[in-house]
């Protein structure tokens, strides 16, 4: 069975009421092929204490109906998840998730409920179908593509995640009929390991020019064996974790095997593509050796500037040698962009073997971000010093730009930072971006600043000098933005008179009192104005200026009398200026009947009592 995240109760994905309406929004059913394709990948995470945390959790969502599917309104499952004690069964209030959010939240709060950071930091916000893959890698997880996970649920273990990328992501809840937890190829070795297991793996990693420290191949998995793993992983585009599974130890065992007679291993690598020309070499009279870091074997010196294209690199006699067609050159002294599997970093060649970790890097006109591991970040959005960037396809972190990642359309500023909680005019358009970055498209908003009301079309562009019709409401926004709100307004192209109630929506079909007047609103918006209106059971007369009148009034040759609140009095008596004044069973005043005294109101007409 499967935690599945995957609608509204209207079968749709946004705009649907908070909690799980049907009991499918968020539901747990069998293992499904999703769509034609079928999944991509599964993301396990190899611990069992993890993986266990993740279905329980995952499973738990599902079965509490206040939590719900909206992709608009997608953060605030984990908002709610963190005020529960990281436990989906505790949630009270009615919430959101799609179906990424919401597997991001599990994974976090697996993190919280078991201490572990690479858990916890596992980005929830802008972190969608398409680039899923790679932040759970990063806490983690590794890829299993082969078809027998994809194609059924026998080899799946709890806790696996399921992911077609860019479309739909879910988790598996049970063990599979061919898996177990202890269905690696071997033993599963950490930091505080011990035996003959950990001791064949550090002899590898030395033979394989990764120092495990002072104590060598001890057999006892401490700090100095952990370094060599990670960067063992990191050297050929693993999860860098520290921990010996199934993919760290295939690639080990592979690497070992291709040992050179030289004693050192080479790693495949590039610096050119189709925008990089090559490695720089950096100083003057830098030797080149037949074999890397054997100064007897120096064939020739480069100079200043010569462009290198590298095929690979060797982790020897403590430094990193790089080769290209006439042999191998000290890393220290080269500066440029290297791609490992296809990953790319950069020397920075000041004389030391030095790369940018954890920080931005300007390389020519453009900068970028390289994680803790010296990658260059891309394709994704990274959180530094509170502030949000966006790195594009090829690594150069966005600016001046906006990004409409298919969901929700951000802006980045100059120097790169996300726009948020802010407005922005660009060729005379207004756009707000809220808290979390994300203009408003096809939705009203309320800017907490000015407490109007605004929208914003799918451009994110904010609505202005325009009528907008949402749910069957109509709604005016004025040349700068705003709606009307409590207030009368006029349309300047039909001249007619509305009223915009609290909500911004246009009154219509109602009376609307505004100080002392009253006045009538179509059932398509407009106020009436000059003349007698029914309302199929009295009669009212309205102004030029759009306001009920009352006393009297005249319609060409006839005269009315309309009461205090507005209906015109029929087969009445009104004293007027000390007059006895009569109108007839249609409304109609008759001059005639005018009288000083009481009148005679035995045929059934009334004496007005009311504010002439």
């Amino acid at each position: 069975m499967i935690s599945n995240c995957g609608h509204d109760e209207n079968g749709d994905y946004e705009y649907g009421q908070a909690g799980d309406q049907t009991g499918t929004e968020w539901e747990i059913k069998p293992w499904y092929r999703y769509g034609t394709s079928g999944w991509d990948v599964v993301l396990r995470f190899e611990d069992r204490s993890v993986a266990q945390m993740i279905a329980d959790i995952a499973r738990a969502a599902a079965n509490n109906n206040l939590v719900g599917y909206d992709q608009k309104n997608r953060y605030s499952y984990w908002e709610h998840l963190q005020a529960s004690n990281y436990d989906p069964a505790q949630i009270t209030v009615a919430c959101e998730a799609d179906c990424s959010s919401g597997v991001v939240a599990n994974v976090k709060a697996a993190g919280y409920r078991l201490g572990i950071s690479k858990l916890k930091n596992v980005p929830i916000m802008y972190t969608v179908t398409s680039d899923l893959h790679y932040k759970l890698k990063s806490a983690g997880a590794i890829e299993l593509r082969d078809s027998k996970y994809l194609t059924s649920d026998k080899y799946l273990r709890p806790g696996d995640i399921l992911l077609a990328i860019g479309h739909h992501t879910a988790t598996n809840l049970d063990m599979g009929s061919n898996a177990s937890w202890d269905g690696s190829s071997g033993n599963v070795l950490s930091k505080g390991s011990t035996g003959a297991d950990v001791k064949d793996m550090q002899t590898k990693l030395i033979a394989c020019g990764y120092s495990c420290g002072s104590a060598g191949a001890d057999g006892d998995f401490g700090e100095g064996t952990e370094t060599a793993l990670k960067n063992f992983q990191r050297d050929y585009n693993l999860v860098i974790d520290g921990i010996f599974g199934d993919a760290s130890r295939a690639k080990l065992n592979e690497v070992y095997s291709s040992l050179m007679e030289d004693g050192f291993v080479k790693i495949k690598i590039s610096t050119t593509s189709s925008t990089v020309r090559g490695i720089k070499v950096c100083g003057n009279q830098v030797p080149v050796c037949s074999k890397p870091g054997d100064s007897r074997t120096i064939v020739k010196h480069l100079n200043n500037g010569v462009l290198l294209d590298c095929d690979y690199r060797a982790n020897t006699n403590g430094s990193c040698f790089y080769h290209y067609s006439e042999g191998w050159v000290d890393g220290k002294n080269l500066q440029g962009w290297v791609a490992d599997n296809g990953r790319w970093w950069y020397l920075i060649g000041n004389g030391t073997l030095n790369y940018p970790r954890n920080q931005f890097y300007t390389v020519g006109n453009d900068t970028y971000y390289f994680d803790d591991d010296g990658w260059m970040v891309y394709n994704q959005w990274i959180e530094v010093g509170g502030k949000w960037y966006y790195t594009r396809s090829w690594g150069g972190i966005l600016y001046n730009s906006f990004y409409d990642d298919g969901e929700n359309i951000y802006y980045l500023k100059a120097d790169g930072v996300m726009a948020s909680a802010e407005w922005l005019q660009f060729d005379g358009k207004w756009y707000y971006f809220r808290d979390w970055g994300a203009a408003f498209r096809n939705e009203l908003f309320t800017d907490p600043a000015d407490g109007n009301i605004y929208y914003g079309h799918e451009d994110g562009s904010i609505a202005t000098s325009e009528w907008i019709q949402l749910n069957g409401k109509w709604y005016y926004f004025r040349s700068w933005g705003a709606a009307y709100r409590n207030e009368l307004f006029t349309d300047p192209a039909d001249g007619n008179l509305y009223y915009g109630h609290e909500d911004g929506s246009m009154a219509t079909s109602e009376w609307i009192q505004v100080g002392e007047d009253w006045y009538y609103f179509r059932d398509w918006g407009a106020a009436l104005n000059i003349g007698l209106w029914s309302d199929g059971e009295n009669t009212y007369y309205f102004g030029t200026d759009c306001k009920m009148k009352t006393g009297w009034i005249t319609v060409g040759n006839t005269t009315y009398f309309f009461r205090d609140w507005g209906a015109m009095l029929k087969h009445a008596w009104i004293k007027t200026n000390g007059v006895w004044k009569y109108v007839d069973k249609n409304g109609v005043y008759v001059p005639s009947k005018d009288t000083t005294n009481q009148p005679d109101t035995s045929d059934g007409s009334i004496i007005y009592t009311g504010k002439v």
